[in-house]
């Protein structure tokens, strides 16, 4: 994804709106090594969190 348009995307959300206008989004960006291992993990576990189902 170009910097450019994360940058955008990032900014559009930090100002979406929220219950009781709170606005506390926390936003993470991962790339690279880091990613890769942290989808390994959501794909691992994924039966554990939906009871199986997808």
């Amino acid at each position: 994804m170009p910097q450019k348009l994360l940058e955008e995307v990032l900014e559009t959300a930090l100002w979406a709106p929220s219950g009781m206008n709170k606005q506390d989004w926390e936003l993470v960006v991962v790339h690279g090594k880091e990613r890769d291992q942290l989808l390994e993990i959501g794909i691992e576990n994924v039966p554990k969190i939906t009871n199986g189902k997808r």
